[in-house]
């Protein structure tokens, strides 16, 4: 019981020290980091199966050169950068946001998202999902276009457009392995 009362006394005497420097840190981590930038980082793999032919059921006589290899995965860089691709990514992230609440969207709604009504966000949301779901032969009216213009206007507000997308978006091969890895910051 001694030694108790011995350690509540340095504690008591050492009071100030033990309030005064986590508060410190606490202010200044505030305000170091209330300067930075509300971006995020997302980083993904992806197997590709091009290196790796354990799972093809027959195999081929002959062995990949590197230069091939590399084409390929160039091709599948490219693929993937594809201004449709980018379309239908673009579109579901603005689908996403106006179909949650204002608190889970990506980013910070614009200006523009943010004076529409919720009967208007779902009327956009069917919009564009109908035009995912057209025929890509279907020549759409004036009515279609002047509407997919306004739906662009609201990506490009909402940095969903395709240049902004592909702008933050690094796709590249780790090092001579079967994956590529997609890093994207927003």
């Amino acid at each position: 019981m001694n030694e108790l009362s011995y350690f509540l006394k340095f504690l008591r005497r050492r009071l100030a020290i033990l309030v005064l420097v986590p508060l410190v840190a606490m202010v200044v981590c505030y305000f170091l980091t209330r300067r930075l930038p509300d971006t995020y980082a997302s980083r993904g793999r992806v197997a590709t199966g091009i290196v790796d032919k354990t799972s093809q059921l027959v195999a081929s006589g002959s062995i990949p050169q590197e230069s091939e290899i590399d084409r390929s995965f160039d091709n599948l860089t490219q693929m993937m950068r594809m201004n449709k691709v980018m379309e239908r990514v673009a579109h579901q992230l603005l689908i996403h946001d106006l179909t949650v609440s204002g608190d889970s969207v990506f980013g910070r709604p614009s200006e523009e998202l943010a004076k529409l009504d919720a009967v208007t966000k779902r009327r956009i949301a069917d919009l564009i999902k109908q035009q995912e779901v057209s025929l890509p032969d279907s020549v759409p009216n004036e009515l279609h276009q002047a509407r997919m213009k306004a739906v662009d206007g609201l990506l490009k507000s909402m940095n969903y457009d395709i240049a902004t997308l592909l702008q933050r978006l690094k796709i590249y091969r780790l090092t001579t392995s079967d994956y590529r890895v997609l890093e994207y910051e927003g």
